[in-house]
C-alpha cells in the first residue's frame, strides 16, 4: 500500500468518524424530542407549574424555576424552550433535560393519581429502547446502507 493510499484511507476515516459523530448527535436530538413529547403531557397537573418546568440545557443542569407568566396547564411555553435547547445540542456534549420544582420528586414517585410512579423513568427508558431505530432512522435519511 502506497503513501497516497494510507493518507487516503486516513481522510476517510476521519469523515466517516465525524458522520457518525453527526448522526450520533442528530439522533440525540430524535431521542431527546421524544423525552419531551412523553414527559411533558404525562406530568400531573393542577396549576400547570410542574408541566411548564421541564427545561432542557446542553452542557449543564439549569436550576431555575418558571413562574407566571410562563405557566401554563399545557405546558405548551416550555415546548419551546425545550426545541431550542434541543436544536443546540452538539456532538459529545450533555444534554440535560430537567424538572427543579421541589416537589417534582414526589409526583414522580406516585403522589398524584394522575401518573404513575417513576413515569419520567418509564418514559426515558422507552426513549432508550428507540436508540437503535432512531439511529438507523438517520443512517436511512443519509441514505446510508
Amino acid at each position: 500500500m502506497s503513501r497516497n493510499d494510507l493518507d487516503a484511507a486516513a481522510l476517510a476515516f476521519i469523515r466517516l468518524s465525524r458522520m457518525v459523530t453527526e448522526m450520533t448527535n442528530e439522533a440525540k436530538r430524535t431521542l431527546a424530542r421524544e423525552v419531551v413529547k412523553t414527559v411533558v403531557p404525562t406530568t400531573p397537573v393542577l396549576t400547570g407549574k410542574a408541566r411548564s418546568n421541564w427545561l432542557a440545557s446542553n452542557g449543564f443542569p439549569l436550576s431555575r424555576i418558571n413562574s407566571a407568566p410562563q405557566i401554563s396547564l399545557s405546558g405548551a411555553p416550555s415546548f419551546a424552550a425545550l426545541e431550542r435547547a434541543i436544536l443546540g445540542a452538539r456532538p459529545g456534549v450533555d444534554m440535560y433535560i430537567q424538572n427543579s420544582l421541589p416537589y417534582i420528586r414526589r409526583l414522580n414517585a406516585g403522589y398524584s393519581r394522575q401518573a404513575p410512579a417513576k413515569y419520567v423513568e418509564a418514559q426515558v427508558d422507552l426513549a432508550a429502547s428507540m436508540f437503535p431505530a432512531a439511529f438507523a432512522a438517520v443512517v436511512r435519511r443519509r441514505g446510508l446502507p
